[in-house]
């Protein structure tokens, strides 16, 4: 626990919209209201946006300036990395 907690801190921290898409994605009723959202919207990456720019705010996290383009989830291309 020691040594790895500071390590998945890390990684939940810097991954926060990856990890939060992967979690939509994995539950079928988050998945059809994020779907449901962006078909209302039109915009997908205006959805995406909001969504990232919520999760930086709730969590209190910052732009680290580094694109990620490789996330785990299929609902993004990519995301930015976020720091304390």
């Amino acid at each position: 626990m020691d040594a790895a907690l500071p390590r998945f801190e890390d990684k939940v921290e810097h991954e926060i919209t990856d990890l939060f898409f992967l979690f939509v994605q994995s539950d079928k009723d988050l998945t059809k209201m994020y779907l449901d959202t962006v078909a209302a919207s039109g915009n997908l990456q205006a959805v995406n946006s909001q969504i990232s720019k919520l999760l930086a705010e709730h969590f209190q996290l910052v732009s680290t300036g580094v694109i990620k383009d490789n996330p785990h989830s299929n609902l993004i291309q990519s995301y930015s990395e976020r720091s304390k």
